[in-house]
């Protein structure tokens, strides 16, 4: 059977077992209800888009692009897509791949002979993660280099002379400076700037006229949005800009929700890549990462989906191929919502249990939290090893160095500078 037809066979046969499937009304009901508390706590605001096959079942514009002159989110409002940028980082290389003019396993020594060990680190190891080469973003210098305009070439330049963490292929550990490789790589070999190879390939042809690299902001400044980051209880104040080349291949990127579903569609519903090239795009490479995608069940359906997040902005594109339904959620807040979102609207669509986020959450009395109230530490295995974290009570809310907790009761909380789950358990002492 074709690939074609066996996707519409296997969306046929679920539709006729599971008929809970949520369609029209009832899902945009369920939608609205769910987001409309978030954008009132201003805890989101954007774009969110969903279809099934090339049919939009739901399309919303919430809350503002920028707060300061109360403009509103439009369909054609831009969103800076962070991480979601990968994905089309990796289409290019796969491109490239489909042309003959690299291979998965070729070595960065090919294309950048000069590149330290450069003949040990392959194609491979940068879409996934396994090169070993230190994460840009935590250099104490990324700061002040995000302040001014760079490329791919000054960006390798700043990390190819730093030791590799693991010799290549050893083991995952996700870094940024993979993908700044990856599009210095694409430079190199297409003779083209990374944006104009991009726009070349992808945007024209597929008419992703909200989509581009910084150097496509020009002239067309009023279509973004400004980027904002939560601040105590429900306020938020706008974000510090950043020059965004400096994320060039790994999170540069803006685009819209309705662009980004032409970009699901032609990739997983069209032929913008041969099938075979698809397939090793989502393929489980290493820890359920694909190039470009990360390849993990929801509801205890086959998903493929990449997030992002960089400051004053979250976003996800999220496709269910069982069920040719395609999730994009946009926002211009630094709380990563989006993901909670596309995993609720995804349940709401299938028939799956979910909870309204904000059911329930609130206060807690200076009382209720004193059993919880101070001082722990977590192991070195945690992402910043052995850090040490002080609970506190303020004016009926409890905060962490990350933010304030909304009560869930129980001892459970969400924090919602990360929009993570928080709870409280007592040790065999009681403690």
């Amino acid at each position: 059977m074709k690939p074609s037809l066996l996707v519409v066979a296997i969306f046929t046969l679920n539709s006729v077992l599971n008929p809970y499937i949520a369609t029209g009304q009832d899902l945009s009901g369920k939608i609205e209800s769910h987001v409309r508390p978030l954008v009132n706590t201003n805890n989101f605001s954007g774009q969110i888009v969903v279809a099934k096959g090339f049919e939009i079942l739901f399309s919303g514009n919430y809350g503002l692009a920028d707060r300061t002159v109360k403009k509103e989110v439009l369909d054609n409002t831009r969103f800076q897509i962070a991480s979601v940028s990968k994905s089309i980082t990796a289409a290019a290389i796969v491109k490239l791949q489909e042309n003959e003019l690299l291979s998965y396993e070729d070595k960065v020594s090919k294309f950048i002979p000069s590149y330290p060990r450069g003949n040990e680190i392959s194609i491979h190891h940068l879409l996934t993660h396994t090169s070993g080469i230190p994460n840009i973003n935590r250099f104490p210098t990324y700061d002040s280099l995000s302040l001014h305009p760079q490329t791919p070439l000054s960006l390798v330049e700043h990390f190819k002379e730093k030791p590799l963490e693991f010799t290549p292929g050893e083991r995952y550990r996700y870094s940024n400076s993979n993908y700044n490789l990856l599009a210095l790589i694409i430079e190199v070999i297409s003779k083209k700037s990374y944006g104009d190879f991009l726009k070349e390939q992808f945007f024209k042809p597929l008419e992703m006229h909200d989509s581009g690299h910084p150097s496509e902001r020009s002239g067309f400044e009023n279509h973004f949005t400004t980027g904002y980051i939560p601040i105590g209880i429900d306020e938020v104040h706008q974000a510090e800009s950043l020059d965004w080349t400096v994320k060039t291949g790994n999170g540069s990127l803006f685009s819209s929700a309705r662009d980004l579903l032409k970009w699901s569609h032609a990739l997983f519903l069209g032929n913008l890549l041969k099938f075979s090239s698809v397939e090793d795009m989502i393929a489980e490479q290493v820890e359920n990462v694909g190039y470009g995608w990360f390849i993990r069940p929801r509801h205890g359906e086959r998903q493929y989906h990449i997030n992002g997040r960089s400051p004053g902005f979250s976003s996800i594109v999220s496709h269910y191929p069982d069920h040719e339904l395609t999730i994009v959620i946009l926002s211009n807040n630094y709380a990563p919502v989006a993901t909670n979102l596309s995993v609720d609207i995804a349940a709401m669509y299938l028939g799956r249990p979910y909870q309204p986020i904000l059911k329930g959450l609130g206060t807690i009395t200076e009382k209720e939290s004193t059993e919880i109230l101070g001082t722990y530490q977590f192991g070195p295995d945690f992402y910043q090893p052995n850090k040490v974290l002080e609970v506190k009570w303020s004016n009926d809310y409890l905060f962490i160095d990350w933010g304030v907790l909304y009560n869930r009761g129980d001892q459970r909380f969400i924090n919602r500078d990360y929009w993570m789950n928080v709870s409280f358990k007592k040790s065999a002492s009681g403690e």
